[in-house]
């Protein structure tokens, strides 16, 4: 379940920047510790209708911290009721699994080939990230 709340305080806390999804979940997890625990995540969310490639934070508690979805802009909050994203998460890494980890090297999944379709966990989630928005999907690749 995504956590509203606590993902706009991290964001605010690490100056999270538009975009850098990976770049901002990972140094969530490296220096908040609040999130003691909490994996880096690699998957596909569902934000304002579309199926995006995005890493975020998931605690042993289930919950989800995504720091780049929260992030303040000069306006607002970019969140509201309407832009609830839905997550599928594809791989998940401890914070002691990134220990050394140069942030060049994300998303680690792309190690796996071309959009990390090698990896079947990350390629259902894509699946299951489409199905979820369009319950009749059929993936290029199965036509």
């Amino acid at each position: 379940m995504y956590d509203r709340e606590l993902s706009a305080a991290v964001a605010v806390r690490i100056g999270a920047l538009p975009k850098l999804c990976w770049t901002n979940a990972l140094k969530a997890l490296r220096t908040q510790r609040l999130l003691a625990g909490g994996y880096y995540v690699e998957g596909w969310a569902i934000i304002n209708y579309s199926v995006v490639e995005h890493g975020w934070i998931e605690l042993p508690d289930g919950r989800i911290v995504d720091p780049t979805h929260a992030r303040p802009t000069k306006m607002k909050m970019q969140t509201t009721e309407e832009s609830t994203p839905a997550y599928f998460a594809g791989v998940r890494y401890t914070k002691e699994e990134l220990t050394g980890l140069r942030i060049s090297r994300l998303p680690l999944v792309w190690e796996y080939g071309w959009g990390g379709f090698k990896h079947e966990p990350y390629k259902q989630a894509y699946l299951d990230a489409n199905r979820h928005l369009f319950p009749n999907y059929i993936p290029t690749w199965e036509l």
